[in-house]
């Protein structure tokens, strides 16, 4: 996203960020502002398997099939509704690169897809304060307002530029050469007469102020630490009035120099001081937030939400209503149905016919809040009805043109694919689906599980079945985290790989977090929300409860044998499985991206704000009036307790948070193994890399839950390691005592024992 972009979207997200600790995990993220440009191949992406090519019937899925996914970043409809054009990027892990490039469908399915031009680099995306996280830019597209041209930006060796593309001839040519400066965002005039651009900050100005201020020594500040990525080094910030001291300047404002590019003679010219920087942005906006109004075709009638019990909920977070409204007089017509309110509303259109008009609204119900719906409601006379309702699919970046609705379709064994949804019937009809090949792979059962936390919140997830699963016998379990729906593919940060572990004799549970709707309803302070959050994961640990209480329920079916359980984790998802190792007996294996709860992590943190919140959490810094609090939550603290295996893969830019507790463990005998990859972040974004993580991961939970090693040549060190940590660990365990059991009914950590 680029900067200029980033607040808007940063604020929307903002609650459940929050809520869940993502926000402050991305402060902890060091990066190197001189990395992230990766060279895309000048051939389209080959999706394999590609269902023209003859192949064998193969039983399942493989690592390298889950690696070499062609995903559609993002699609834009002409403005007859007749046409998509879609962005197709491809890995490859053998070449350590990306193919990318867009293509042209028509939306009657009268034709084959084709390419429409080269999608240039892959970009990582940029944060306001100069760092990546190993996110992808997806670049933004638009249509002419005669449907002659596609625009878009591209990266090529690093800069990004406009360009346009002509699907009937064939012409494409680059809009716009700034040497040193990237385009970030663009929109059309009213008129559809030019294109207004901003242009963001001068690459070799940059250069120069760090080059000059790294000639005279950082200046180490705690509002602002240094991030380490191979060296110490200082990212100036890319937003005026960012600074990492102060939670709200995340949405701080990151305008550019706007431009202005003639769309006649193609020649641009610096915007004039007091020119509107106005323009029609509805073709670049086709997922509007649900605080944004969506007008009917006349402009008379605007779709709205709002809060749905004001006296009640006062939160950063309620329940939402959805309305109709009058735009002269702003009369407001209530939906009064029981789906028109919740929690889970996500997007919301106008369906307008010759007969009716009706909004449609998706959103997320059901047990669990796990049912993907469509509903269509009549203003006129109230009337509901339901147009489509899955457990298994999910829908994602819908736009309504000529009375249906192009989404993104995808489901548990399907990956995402374009499809028209009649919104009469609900069935989907295929546009373009780059990966046709995936249907002819075996998969095997998979149900959807609902349960709660100790504090009754209630969520779901994914059980996938193992490969030739015989009823009557116990098989290991492998949970993955921390969102599931849609695709099954490899969790939050794409490193477990669910099926993969289903081929090879175990169960999956890909997990929801147990969300506390509540409390973000009624809390409006975003630190206390904060707060609150962080405490129910380090001290009540209320994640890790609903996690418990999962295993349970399959214990008590008797699929799972309970002795064998891991779990895995990146990100919050880490912070989890951290916690997790530290005050439950449950897992038998663990894998992370990174290991959290150490007195390193709160020094290492590059923000003020990220400590100031664990000291409200934990009464003060590690080693104060506050350390019997740390000593009780600190994974590394309480080394001689943990039971479990633990693999650690860490991108080079994260590695020292987790040092403390790697050595912690070591230095206790623990069976702990860490493995570094270079140029990497939060997001581990290298194709090769990705597949290291998924066969390394198979390797780990083989070895450590069902005693099985994978006999080639190359691996024979890793094995000689593992069996020797085994026998380790196998003789400290005969002199433990037993320790924590569940943790179920844990209290406060001033209480805790």
């Amino acid at each position: 996203m680029p900067y200029s972009r980033f607040a808007a979207a940063a604020k929307g997200a903002a609650a459940a960020l929050l809520s869940s600790g993502m926000a402050l995990l991305l402060f902890a993220c060091a990066s190197a502002p001189d990395a992230g440009a990766m060279r895309g191949l000048a051939k389209a992406p080959e999706c394999l398997p590609q269902a023209e090519k003859p192949a064998a019937k193969r039983s399942g899925v493989t690592a390298n099939d889950l690696a070499s996914l062609c995903d559609i970043v993002t699609f834009v409809l002409s403005p007859d509704g007749a046409r998509a054009a879609y962005l197709v990027r491809q890995a490859d892990p053998a070449a350590d690169s990306y193919t990318q490039s867009w293509y042209l469908a028509r939306l009657d399915g009268g034709a084959e897809p084709v390419v429409l031009t080269g999608g240039g680099d892959v970009q990582l995306r940029v944060l306001p304060d100069g760092r990546r996280i190993g996110e992808f830019e997806n670049p933004q597209s638009a249509w002419s307002k005669d449907g002659h041209w596609f625009v878009f930006l591209r990266s090529d060796e690093g800069r990004s530029q406009l360009w346009r593309a002509n699907p009937d001839t064939g012409v494409e040519e680059r809009l716009t050469d700034h040497p040193s400066a990237d385009v970030e965002t663009f929109l059309w005039s009213g008129d559809g007469e030019s294109l207004i651009y901003t242009l963001g900050p001068d690459r070799k100005v940059q250069a120069e102020i760090e080059e000059a201020a790294a000639k005279s020594g950082w200046l180490v500040e705690p509002e602002a630490m240094l991030h380490y990525q191979g060296g110490i080094r200082k990212i100036a910030s890319r937003c005026a009035g960012f600074s990492r001291a102060n939670l709200d300047s995340l949405f701080a404002s990151c305008a550019g120099e706007k431009w202005v590019l003639d769309w006649r003679s193609r020649s641009s010219r610096r915007l004039r001081e007091g020119e509107s920087e106005e323009g029609d942005d509805a073709r670049q906006t086709p997922y509007p937030s649900l605080k944004a109004r969506v007008y009917s075709a006349d402009g008379v009638r605007y779709i709205g939400f709002e809060n749905a019990d004001p006296e009640t909920f006062k939160g950063i977070a309620p329940p939402l209503r959805l309305f109709v409204a009058n735009a002269e007089n702003g009369k407001k017509t209530l939906c009064n149905q029981p789906q028109c309110a919740g929690f889970t509303l996500k997007q919301a259109w106008w369906r307008e016919t010759a007969s009716r008009s009706e909004v449609v609204f998706y959103a997320l119900d059901g047990s669990g809040y796990g049912t993907a719906s469509l509903y269509a409601w009549s203003p006129s006379d109230g009337a509901l009805r339901t147009v489509w309702r899955s457990d298994e699919a999910r829908l994602s970046g819908c736009v309504m043109a000529r009375a249906r609705l192009t989404c993104l379709h995808e489901s548990w064994t399907r990956p995402p694919y374009l499809a028209a949804v009649s919104l009469e019937t609900g069935d989907a009809t295929t546009i373009a689906d780059p990966n046709d090949g995936w249907r002819r792979f075996k998969f095997t059962r998979i149900e959807k599980l609902v349960y709660k936390d100790n504090a009754g919140n209630e969520t779901h997830g994914h059980l996938v079945y193992p490969a030739d699963y015989a009823p009557g016998e116990r098989y290991p379990l492998v949970i993955t985290q921390y969102r599931s729906g849609g695709f099954l593919r490899g969790a939050v940060g794409d490193e477990q790989p669910i099926y993969v572990y289903a081929q090879n004799g175990m169960f999956v549970l890909s997990t929801n977090l147990p969300d506390d709707f509540d409390m973000r309803a009624r809390v409006n302070d975003l630190w206390a929300l904060q707060n609150r959050a962080w405490s129910d994961t380090y001290v009540k640990a209320r994640e890790v409860t609903a996690l418990e209480n999962a295993v349970d329920i399959l214990d008590e079916r008797g699929l799972i044998d309970p002795k064998r359980v891991g779990i895995t984790g990146l990100s919050y998802g880490a912070m989890i499985t951290s916690v997790a190792l530290t005050k439950s007996d449950y897992f038998a294996a663990a894998s992370a991206a990174t290991s959290f709860l150490s007195p390193t992590t709160y020094y290492l943190a590059n923000s003020e704000a990220e400590r100031k919140s664990q000291r409200t959490i934990l009464g003060g810094a590690p080693f104060s009036d506050a350390i019997t609090n740390w000593r009780k939550h600190s994974l590394g603290l309480n080394a001689e307790k943990v039971n479990t295996p633990y693999l650690l893969q860490s991108a080079d830019s994260e590695y020292l948070f987790s040092v403390q507790n790697y050595l912690d463990l070591r230095a206790a005998g623990k069976p702990v193994e860490m493995i570094v990859y270079p140029d990497e972040y939060h997001v581990k974004w290298r194709p090769a890399h990705r597949l290291a993580v998924y066969r390394r991961n198979i390797d780990w939970f083989n070895f450590w839950l069902r005693g099985v090693e994978d006999d080639v040549p190359e691996k024979a060190v890793q094995y000689e390691h593992w069996r020797k940590m085994r026998a380790e660990f196998r003789a400290q365990k005969t002199k433990l005592k037993p320790r924590f059991g569940s943790i179920s009914g844990l209290l406060p950590c001033s209480s805790d024992k």
